[in-house]
């Protein structure tokens, strides 16, 4: 492949960029393999785009750089990671498959609520490689309506207002929740769902007045 002036000036002015695009898809590939597989994946990446880039036309360099990387980031942002909760004299709990797309979510949340429950210390997230063979909780069954959401509410405020959540339970339901949807769509829906609960404590009281008269 020859290259004129303007092409060479062109994939000088591009390589910095496509250097750091590799870089951090090596390191997305170190992150959910073992140091011999993510060589492996690396040299792969690195065989493809040689082979993508010497059919193309000179002055398609950049573009077909673009491509490749963007492909390679999207299949790996979307490879199945879990989240896994070690809480010393507590079972090691494992979240997934969660999309490494939205695996960040998931410890900027568990960072964010941890001081509100009295976890022992040492207790400790991240995010690993998915294996099949070990036990996981699926994020998909966490409820995220309210008429799923009432019947946990309706024993949560059961609890003495000083009492912290049981370390053995989390991340909880309102933590997964959080994870899964949102700060805001959360709290949307624990409100909807306090909401009915308090209708139906208003409920049994006033009847329990009405049958003391």
């Amino acid at each position: 492949m020859t290259l004129n002036e303007q092409e060479r000036d062109d994939y000088r002015a591009h390589s910095d960029h496509f250097a750091n695009h590799v870089a951090s898809a090596v390191d997305a590939l170190a992150l959910m393999e073992d140091a011999a597989s993510s060589l492996r994946s690396a040299a792969r990446l690195l065989d493809r785009i040689d082979a993508e880039l010497e059919a193309r036309p000179p002055g398609e360099i950049a573009a077909a750089q673009q491509q490749i990387l963007d492909e390679q980031k999207a299949a790996i942002m979307n490879r199945p990671v879990v989240i896994v909760i070690t809480k010393p004299g507590y079972d090691t709990v494992r979240i997934g498959p969660v999309p490494q797309s939205t695996a960040p979510a998931w410890i900027v949340t568990l960072d964010k609520v941890a001081e509100h429950y009295n976890l022992p210390q040492g207790s400790a997230w991240e995010i690993a490689a998915y294996d099949p063979a070990l036990p996981h909780e699926d994020p998909a069954e966490t409820p995220t309506t309210v008429p799923a959401l009432v019947p946990i509410l309706r024993e949560i405020v059961k609890r003495s207002p000083d009492e912290l959540p049981d370390p053995a339970l989390f991340p909880d339901v309102d933590v997964r929740l959080h994870a899964l949807v949102g700060e805001e769509e959360s709290y949307e829906l624990w409100r909807d769902a306090l909401m009915e609960v308090d209708a139906e404590i208003f409920a049994a009281n006033a009847a329990k007045d009405r049958d003391a008269r």
